[in-house]
């Protein structure tokens, strides 16, 4: 006769034929009872009163003394015992009932209960063994007279009979609502699945209007594709076409300042030489006018002398009239003619006047040529300066500009999954994405299809800007 030795507090008994008794083990004995599951018991041995049965126990072995339970009849007795309840018992008397199939359901997120009474192995000649494991007072059963505990059907105590159906009467209602709930929850199921089988349905329908474009999305990324070598090319060239114009330029603004310091000098120069001859033509004219006028002023003062000797002798010559008229004539003449280089010499005077003033306005003239030349040379320079500078602007600027077309050549290629985004009034909105190099951070791959009456499709554009197409 071969005995089990049951007294680990992860053992526990239980039989469902009234014949066959059977040891599981519990793989967590601290977790919470409303979370086991058929999952969480291990069938470890099979007890049963038969014979040639070689492979199954017969018996089962209380630790420390407490007892055991061996021969067909007491076998029979517990095995009953068990099933009439569905409980599962350890050594120390814990139990856990099969609820499983005590409403409409079969799984209601728990499977086995565990129950607040111990279970009742001196009906069955075994002693009470300490619970501590699982923070429980340990109970004393006491006996009263005549050596028998008031029964019920399956040897369970009355009042636990009757907390045990409260305790069901409580879990049908739990039932009942979480049935309730499964059956909104169903129904919400049922709802999803329609309204996910018409999206799938809007979908393929987009997935096939949009092919076409796809298409033609291809065919203009590959002429984009053909343009952006050509402009390429194009820039190369202009960049070697500014190299050299900037290579020139430099030349020539090298060149330009000894060029124009030698104009400057050269037209000084002339001006320089038509000024000094102006000057010496007026010295010369003022040289000839000066003597002129030398002449006439000793002519005067000859006639001067003449016409004062005259006098004299005339006013000495008292006799004659002939005389006195002779002499009154020579002096009209006199005067005459002292009147007239007097007239010569202010004439004289005011010509050599217009001939200073003739020369000032030349040197004012001079000098101001000098100066409109000054002006001149220095707008020149810095009509140059700017003229380099733009150059040096472009130049600097045409590497960003070959960096932005290259940017603008990236389009959405032909390999793109199109995912529901969301839904709004019955309209599916989808996008199209792809992986896009860093440098081509700034531009949009994204595509956005729109579903409806009036649907849409918005492709991103170069820079950000979308453009959109009727769908």
């Amino acid at each position: 006769m071969v005995l089990f030795d049951f007294k680990s507090d992860k053992h526990f008994v239980a039989s469902s034929d009234k014949t066959t008794l059977r040891v599981y083990e519990l793989t967590n004995p601290t977790v919470n009872p409303s979370s086991i599951r058929k999952n969480h018991w291990k069938e470890v041995a099979t007890i049963i009163a038969r014979d040639h049965n070689e492979e199954s126990y017969d018996g089962l072995m209380f630790f420390d003394g407490h007892g055991k339970i061996e021969g067909r009849e007491a076998l029979t007795k517990l095995a009953q015992h068990l099933t009439r309840l569905r409980l599962r018992v350890s050594p120390q008397g814990l139990c856990f009932q099969d609820v499983t199939g005590l409403g409409e359901h079969r799984d209601f997120g728990f499977q086995y209960l565990r129950l607040n009474d111990l279970f009742n192995w001196p009906y069955h000649g075994i002693k009470m063994v300490s619970i501590a494991m699982w923070r429980r007072l340990v109970l004393e059963y006491t006996v009263p007279k005549g050596g028998k505990l008031p029964m019920v059907a399956g040897g369970v105590s009355k009042e636990s009979y009757e907390e045990l159906k409260k305790m069901i009467e409580a879990k049908d209602e739990e039932l009942g609502k979480l049935r309730e709930e499964m059956e909104e929850q169903d129904w919400e199921m049922e709802r999803l699945k329609r309204e996910r089988g018409k999206h799938a349905t809007e979908l393929r329908e987009l997935k096939k209007r949009t092919g076409k474009e796809m298409r033609q999305l291809r065919e203009e990324m590959e002429e984009r594709d053909s343009e952006i070598e050509k402009l390429k090319e194009e820039s190369e060239k202009h960049e070697q076409e500014l190299r050299d114009l900037e290579k020139k330029n430099d030349k020539e603004l090298r060149k330009m300042p000894k060029k124009k310091d030698g104009e400057l000098e050269t037209l000084k120069r002339e001006k320089d030489e038509e000024v000094e001859d102006k000057i010496d033509e007026l010295e010369t004219l003022r040289r000839e006018k000066d003597e002129e006028l030398k002449k006439l002023r000793d002519e005067v003062k000859n006639l001067k002398r003449g016409s004062s000797k005259k006098q004299e002798d005339g006013a000495a010559a008292a006799s004659g009239g002939a005389g006195d008229q002779k002499a009154g004539k020579m002096t009209t003449v006199d005067s005459d003619e002292w009147h007239r280089l007097k007239k010569d010499e202010a004439e004289m005077r005011e010509e050599v006047a217009k001939k200073d003033e003739a020369l000032r306005k030349i040197m004012n003239e001079k000098d101001a040529e000098s100066q409109q030349l000054r002006i001149e040379k220095e707008e020149m320079m810095k009509a140059n300066a700017a003229e380099t500078k733009k150059l040096r602007d472009q130049l600097s600027q045409l590497p960003r500009e070959l960096e932005q077309r290259r940017k603008q050549s990236w389009i959405q290629t032909a390999a793109t999954k199109l995912v529901p985004l969301t839904k709004q009034n019955d309209q599916i909105i989808t996008s199209a994405r792809r992986a896009v190099p860093p440098d081509t951070w700034s531009l949009s791959s994204e595509l956005n299809f729109r579903t409806g009456s009036g649907a849409t499709k918005t492709i991103g554009g170069l820079r950000g800007q979308p453009t959109r197409m009727a769908a």
